[in-house]
């Protein structure tokens, strides 16, 4: 009775004391503008709203109050459908400053023209209401056609409160996170479970219509319920719903799109109202197609992409999109599908979400201040083959951006073509605290950027565990940065290690290497690094142009940069900020060509140098002929009278090599391996005499390893590589098969290194006599599903051309 008593003295004086405060466009009540009737309030006052467009950008500046439509005296739907605030590509209402406040009865709108304007300045959370360090409820609103880069419908943030009933929130967009609503750092949401809101068909990068993360009070749990979602469900999906460092219940009764479970077809002359099941009823945009195709374990299905381009002014398209676990997005080929962000957008995300894959698509013409190009945060199981990046620049990379995330392989990716002047990172390929990234066919070429600031410009690996194969860097231009940068200092990524052979790095330049300390930057303090058959040559720059700090384990490279200083150097004794002490570092360097004299060493007493040849010349193919370019990796092959021939590790037992080089040649020939990425005089594997007409398994493939340990800690894949004779006239199809013959898995190689050189400008012609393909299998099955261990069958089909040869996978 006591509490009673006290709460009835406080509030009995609000009620005799609080305002109400009119508001008309038309001059019938006392104020003509909300904002006006908001500045002469007191806490406990309301503002009433008569219907009209009210095109204000609504700030409460501390005041705890209402401000209602005239649906709060008499419930009607008109009212609230008549009573508009329109921020006007602004925040249309902000409780932000410690407020307790009720909107009641609005259509809340700041893009009702379905503008695309790119990142939104000053917008970064609740393009309709932002809800920060305050209390809310709102109720009876229906919020659409916002836009914000965080939280479109309604934001609610840093430690705020708020209380949603009996809202509509739909078609809103977020170019980050929660298209409908964010919830993020906030300390409650509270859905109303008897006057229950409805939030469908928004748009955003993660969360399409709700993302909750990063909880203070985690794990104590928010409740969702709703009456209609863009789908009917009682868990997050991590598609509609998002969920990060945050504890969520789902309760959807209903779903407003019909869910396919099956394939769908898109193209750019389609139509979202047709059914999308076959090629000749297409979808018209990737939006839709995502929304209902059903999310599928062991059955993933597949989005088919028609030949065109795709974008807000060729089809609608609203970018950037999250992507979807378990669903497959298959372009027509990266010359074929186009999905370009016209200078305003960036491509695809994907959060906290597992089994994504994304192939034979081109990306162009991509920009974001807060967003990457393609990024992949918290998830797993992740592939991405065959695409083409071109003229892109997001959020540090203008390629792609890994973080925390495991098992994602990279492959058949060229990144290039962007030239900026602007104090931004062009990372082409960055991963922070990943784990088995395999990396395989890359060609990073053609970024310039001559900012000072610019500090990255190639592959940044930040304490991850990469395997990388089959790459080049080149023709990239910075004035302080890094090349390739590779780091690993905390004990809690031990296990975590670089093993990288057949990367060619050429032609770049680095006119001051000041806060980068080398172009390219390696350090592991806990395992050696593995740096096998790789070529650094023709960069220009100053000073070192490798340093290796802490552990390595270097075999049959070839360092030939005449501009700079050094070419390597190694700090072998290092400190520890993290254990308080140094790290002595064993370093191994053997059958190396360096073109300095020596490699200076903090220890040289723990390096050991083993056959190298020091003061060297590679005498590169494009030496002997003014036939080639430097800006071409054919003028990186070893020409007759190289020492480099036959002088690499006689022994290569261990050394996880490659069967091929990177042009696919025999990796091992004339009984000896040779120093750099290419080999010289090699046959390609399984080049076969066009005098005669094909024969039955004549394709020759390697793969690597095998067999294969599904125990290892680097994860369970196989490197499967081959040649064709000639340009395939289709794709090649690789299947694998278990001993009772049955298929377990297939699947369609696109690209070969051939066409991957070709498509990045670098060669018409980079060798007559084959066409070079490499992929890596993760081990599992159609499903995604891990396979047994046991006895597999791979099969190649390139038209009249097979090949067969067995796998084990072992436990």
């Amino acid at each position: 009775m006591k509490t009673i008593a006290i709460l009835i003295l406080i509030v009995i004086p609000v009620l005799i004391f609080s305002v109400t405060r009119t508001v008309s466009l038309d001059g019938t009540q006392q104020y003509t503008s909300i904002q006006s009737a908001i500045n002469a309030c007191s806490n406990g006052d309301v503002v009433l709203v008569y219907p009209g467009r009210y095109i204000e950008n609504i700030n409460l500046n501390g005041r705890s109050i209402t401000i209602a439509s005239r649906y709060s005296q008499d419930p009607l739907q008109a009212y609230i459908d008549s009573t508009i605030i329109d921020g006007n590509l602004g925040v249309s209402i902000k409780i932000e400053s410690g407020e307790n406040a009720v909107i009641n009865g609005f259509t809340i709108v700041n893009n009702e023209q379905n503008q695309n304007p790119g990142f939104i300045s000053g917008i970064g959370g609740g393009g309709g209401i932002r809800v920060k360090s305050s209390t809310a409820l709102i109720k009876n609103c229906i919020i659409r056609n916002c836009i914000a880069n965080y939280g479109a419908g309604i934001s609610v943030s840093s430690n705020a409160n708020a209380t949603l009933e009996n809202n509509r929130i739909y078609q809103n967009r977020a170019l980050c996170l929660g298209g409908g609503l964010l919830f993020s750092n906030g300390n409650s949401l509270i859905f109303n479970n008897n006057h229950l809101n409805s939030i469908y068909d928004n748009s955003a990068a993660a969360g399409m219509d709700i993302y909750i993360g990063w909880m203070e009070n985690y794990p104590n749990t928010t409740n969702i319920v709703l009456d209609i979602g863009s789908r009917e469900l009682t868990e997050p999906d991590n598609y509609f719903i998002n969920v990060a460092q945050a504890s969520v219940t789902v309760n959807i009764a209903q779903g407003f799109f019909t869910v396919i479970d099956g394939d769908v077809y898109i193209s750019p002359d389609g139509n979202d109202n047709n059914d999308g099941i076959t090629s000749l009823t297409p979808f018209k945009t990737i939006k839709h197609a995502l929304q209902v195709i059903k999310s599928n374990p062991g059955n993933p299905r597949t989005v088919h992409l028609s030949t065109g381009t795709y974008g807000f002014n060729y089809n609608g398209e609203l970018l950037p999109l999250s992507l979807k676990p378990n669903v497959r997005i298959v372009g027509s080929g990266t010359g074929q599908t186009i999905i370009d962000g016209e200078l305003n957008n960036t491509f695809f995300a994907g959060w906290n979400m597992e089994d994504v894959y994304v192939s034979d698509i081109s990306f162009i013409n991509g920009r974001s201040n807060n967003t990457h190009p393609v990024e992949i945060i918290d998830c797993s199981d992740i592939e991405l083959r065959n695409l083409i990046f071109s003229n892109n620049h997001g959020y540090l990379t203008n390629g792609i951006y890994l973080l925390r995330s495991n098992e994602v392989i990279l492959e058949n990716l060229t990144i290039g073509n962007t030239n900026f002047s602007m104090d931004v990172e062009f990372k082409t390929i960055a991963t922070y605290s990943c784990s088995n990234v395999f990396i395989n066919g890359v060609i990073s070429h053609d970024n310039i950027n001559t900012h000072i600031n610019c500090n990255s410009i190639g592959l940044y690996f930040d304490y991850s565990d990469i395997i990388l194969r089959n790459t080049i860097l080149c023709n990239n231009s910075a004035t302080d940065a890094y090349l390739i940068l590779y780091q690993n200092v905390y004990p809690e990524d031990s296990d975590k290690n670089l093993d990288m052979s057949n990367v060619l790095v050429y032609n770049n330049n680095i006119t001051n290497c000041n806060w980068a300390f080398a172009p390219v930057y390696l350090q592991n303090r806990y395992q050696s690094m593995k740096i096998n058959n790789c070529t650094f040559a023709g960069n220009q720059g100053s000073g070192y142009f490798s340093a290796i700090f802490a552990y390595a384990d270097i075999a049959d490279l070839i360092s030939y940069n005449p501009q700079f200083t050094s070419e390597m150097y190694l700090r072998n004794h290092v400190w520890n900020v993290h254990t308080g002490q140094y790290v002595d570092a064993d370093v191994n360097i053997r059958n190396s060509l360096f073109r300095t004299g020596s490699i200076p060493a903090d220890l040289p007493n723990i390096v050991t140098l083993t056959e190298n040849v020091f003061n060297g010349n590679p005498l590169f193919l494009g030496t002997t002929t003014d036939t080639l370019s430097i800006s071409q990796p054919e003028y990186y092959f070893l020409s007759s009278n190289s020492p480099c021939i036959n002088t690499g590790t006689a022994d290569t037992t261990g050394m996880n090599l490659p069967p091929m080089d990177l042009a696919g040649n025999h990796r091992i020939w004339d009984n000896r391996i040779d120093m750099g990425c290419y080999e010289y005089g090699s046959t390609p594997v399984s080049i076969i005499n066009p005098e005669y007409p094909p024969l039955p398994d004549q394709i020759v493939m390697s793969i690597y390893p095998n067999p294969v340990y599904l125990s290892g800690s680097k994860g369970s894949y196989a490197f499967i590589e081959f040649i064709l004779p000639e340009k395939a006239k289709e794709p090649p199809l690789v299947e694998i098969y278990n001993v009772k013959g049955q298929k377990v898995k297939s699947m369609r190689l696109t690209e070969s290194y051939n066409s991957l050189v070709q498509k990045a400008g670098l060669s018409n012609q980079v060798k007559q006599n084959g066409e070079f393909y490499s992929t890596v299998w993760n081990c599992k099955n159609e499903g995604n599903q891990a396979l047994g261990s046991g006895t597999y069958i791979i099969r190649i089909t390139a038209g009249e051309y097979t090949g067969l040869k067995k796998i084990v996978i072992v436990k």
